[in-house]
C-alpha cells in the first residue's frame, strides 16, 4: 500500500516551558531537520553528567518525528535513543539549541526563551 505524503509523520519541535498546560509546538522543514541530524551524528560524546532541568520555566527543546525519533537538547547537551540505548552528546556553545529556537514562530519567540529563559 502506498502512503500519501499527507499521512506521513512530520518532524516537529516542542518548547519545554510549561508545567500545567501544553507546551508550544511547531512543524519543521525537512532541510532544517537534515542539518540538525547531521549535527547530532557528528557531535562528540559527552562524558559529564547532566543535571536535571528545573520543573518550572525553560527546560529545553525537543525535535521529534512521531514516536520514531526523539532528540532532547538542553544546556549544551543532546540526548537521544540509539538501538534502545540513551546517547548523550555535546552541543558545543549550545548552537543546535539556538538553531532550533530560532525556527520557533513569533508567538513562541515572544516568550523570551531565545535567550534560554
Amino acid at each position: 500500500m502506498v502512503t500519501s505524503k499527507s499521512n506521513r509523520k512530520k518532524w516537529r519541535c516542542r518548547l519545554l516551558i510549561y508545567s500545567g498546560r501544553p507546551d508550544p509546538q511547531w512543524p519543521i522543514a525537512e532541510a532544517a531537520v537534515d542539518e540538525w541530524l547531521k549535527i547530532c551524528h557528528d557531535a562528540p560524546l559527552a562524558h559529564d553528567t547532566v543535571p536535571d532541568a528545573s520543573a518550572l520555566g525553560y527546560r529545553g527543546v525537543i525535535f521529534y518525528k512521531g514516536n520514531e525519533e526523539y532528540y532532547y537538547i538542553f544546556n549544551g547537551h543532546i540526548r537521544y535513543m540509539e538501538q534502545e540505548k540513551s546517547i548523550l552528546k555535546q552541543d558545543e556553545g549550545r548552537s543546535l539549541e539556538r538553531s532550533i529556537l530560532n525556527t520557533a514562530p513569533a508567538p513562541v519567540q515572544k516568550l523570551g526563551v531565545a535567550s534560554f529563559g
